[in-house]
Formats: structure tokens, C-alpha cells, sequence
């Protein structure tokens, strides 16, 4: 895995696409379409930040649940260790 970016409340969401590359591959394969990469500050503990993977897929809540947990398996064996919280958003369209 490519070297940490420093988190700042600015962060390069287009060095985020850069060093998760692997991260938006794998979600394209899993929920069609496009990755969206959004920097959430955690409300409750200052200075942590989340990278979220946003996808917006077609399914019904059981495929839809099936698939977010593939995702979470397959991002455990991509990221075995990370210094961010890395999280998923699916926004389900008909």
C-alpha cells in the first residue's frame, strides 16, 4: 500500500482515488458504476477522519446487504492494516 497521505481537512480526494485505487476497483466490481470518495470528519472524536466509498446500485435490501458485506470482507483482505477509518454508502436506486 502506497505511503499514508496526511489527513488535514483538506484532503486530495484525487490522491485518495490515487491510493485507493484497489479500494474503488473492488467496489466497481462488487456495485457497478461509480465510486464516489467523500473525507467525514468524525463528529464525536476530534481529528479522526473517514474516507467513505459512495455507490449508488440497483438490488433489493437483502442483495444490497449481501454485497456491503463481500465488500467489508474483501476490503479486510485488500487493507489488512490501515491508519484510517474506511467505510461504505450505499445509496440504493430502482
Amino acid at each position: 500500500m502506497p505511503p499514508a497521505i496526511a489527513l488535514t481537512n483538506e484532503l486530495d480526494v484525487a490522491a485518495l482515488q490515487t491510493e485507493f485505487a484497489d479500494v474503488v476497483e473492488m467496489t466497481r466490481e462488487i456495485f457497478g458504476g461509480d465510486v464516489r470518495i467523500e473525507v467525514d470528519p468524525d463528529p464525536e472524536i476530534v481529528g479522526l477522519t473517514n474516507i467513505v466509498f459512495c455507490v449508488t446500485t440497483i438490488g433489493g435490501p437483502r442483495e444490497i446487504a449481501d454485497r456491503s458485506e463481500q465488500w467489508h470482507v474483501r476490503l479486510d483482505a485488500i487493507c489488512e492494516t490501515h491508519d484510517r477509518r474506511l467505510g461504505l454508502f450505499v445509496e440504493p436506486r430502482e
